[in-house]
């Protein structure tokens, strides 16, 4: 694991172990907490030192897929990515080898047999536990290769008065390049946990065509509009979305130490306290998923990703990559609510190829 390069031993000796042994999380934990801090780091490093005006698209793809690469190696070690590596790189050569009308069956099924397999194997070496291994960025790659495999289907291999508004704004009308996968696929900035976007949104970002494209409807009429101007600052979001999945993970350290989950499975308690019980280890569960989900957000937005235009009221938004409304589902008036709120890039994904 980190052993594999020696600054990531000095950080593994002086930072992972100590800071395990303080808090009682796993090492693995501590690894990947840190991980998610320095995303958002190096993502306004990309977004200010590498901006799209200052060095080419080739240069920010390197940056991506490089980082990520080192984070797959710190979190999951060689084998493991290597395991990715062989599953990206087929589903490429389906790209390659198989026709725009059935490469994005081939490539389902082939990434869903991955995923099965994945799972199953983990619960027969690791049954009950919570070991982070690979099996966390792979559904994500699932995501990914078939945006792009359904992209490609859509622009090569079906009849364009067909397609719905979205399938045009996605279609892919040529393939592409290798690096440019293998950068969409390991990015660092949503490699451990997602968000998936799909493969032109991220072209976009990294030629910042995402900012350029943004329109306001009328600028004369909204008090934001100096906004447009240039490219809207993603500072004050960046600070607002870590400060609240720092928040959300001291709640969640807090409340698993004095509310571990087995305390629900105690005879003598009546019914009342059991309920009580199981409301508190249920927001301390979904703390763990705020935390992971606002700063990945947080990372993508520090790198530029994320931006998706301006409001009526010519305010950027910044809700492209947005996992979980924390809203919706603490206080949703109908299940319905609560559902559409959590893991949210995900639900973009089933219902665009449901």
């Amino acid at each position: 694991m980190a052993a594999i390069f020696y600054p990531f031993t000095i950080l593994e000796k002086y930072l992972f172990v100590p800071a395990s042994e303080s808090t009682g999380l796993s090492e693995d934990r501590i690894r990947y907490v840190f991980l998610l801090f320095a995303s958002v780091l190096l993502g306004l490093c990309m977004k200010y030192l590498l901006h799209p005006s200052r060095v080419n698209n080739t240069a920010r793809h390197w940056y991506c897929l490089g980082w990520g690469l080192i984070f797959g190696l710190m979190c999951f070690g060689f084998v493991e990515m290597m395991c990715l590596f062989a599953v990206i790189g087929i589903c490429y050569l389906f790209l390659q080898i198989f026709s725009p009308k059935v490469v994005q069956t081939y490539t389902m099924v082939w990434m869903l047999i991955c995923i099965s397999v994945a799972h199953i194997y983990r619960l027969m070496t690791d049954y009950g536990g919570y070991h982070l291994d690979f099996t966390g960025p792979l559904m994500v790659i699932v995501q990914r290769t078939t945006y792009v495999a359904f992209a490609i289907h859509d622009g090569m291999g079906r009849d364009p008065a067909q397609l719905n508004e979205d399938q045009r704004k996605q279609q892919l009308k040529q393939k592409p390049y290798l690096f440019e996968y293998l950068s969409y696929n390991f990015c660092f900035l949503s490699f451990l946990a997602g968000p998936a976007c799909t493969y032109n949104e991220y072209q976009d970002f990294i030629t910042g065509a995402n900012f350029t494209s943004a329109k306001l409807e009328n600028p004369n009429q909204f008090a934001q509009a100096k906004e447009h101007v240039g490219e809207p600052s993603n500072l004050s979001i960046v600070l607002q979305k870590t400060l609240s999945a720092i928040f959300f993970m001291i709640l969640y350290v807090v409340l698993s130490s004095w509310f571990p989950i087995d305390i629900i499975l105690v005879d003598d308690m009546n019914l009342v306290k059991r309920i009580a019980i199981m409301f508190v280890v249920g927001c301390s569960i979904r703390a763990r998923y705020f935390f992971v989900w606002l700063m990945t957000d947080s990372a993508c937005n520090a790198a530029g990703l994320g931006f998706s235009g301006y409001s009526k009221l010519g305010y950027a938004q910044w809700d492209l990559v947005s996992c979980v409304d924390i809203f919706a589902i603490e206080f949703g008036t109908s299940v319905r609510t609560m559902v559409n709120g959590w893991n949210i890039t995900t639900s973009n994904w089933l219902r665009r190829y449901e």
